[in-house]
């Protein structure tokens, strides 16, 4: 099971990629420094 990131580590987080922020919501961070939330849904299998 992965890790969930905190609020302190979301605000804190600077490297691009996307973070695990529990269940199905991650944390996306761009090459430009954007943060956006994202979450992955799977719809009827």
């Amino acid at each position: 099971m992965k890790k969930a990131i905190t609020a302190a580590e979301a605000k804190s987080i600077t490297n691009p990629s996307s973070y695990y922020a529990g269940e199905t919501l991650y944390l996306s961070i761009a090459p430009g420094g954007s943060k956006s939330w994202v979450q992955r849904l799977t719809i009827c299998s």
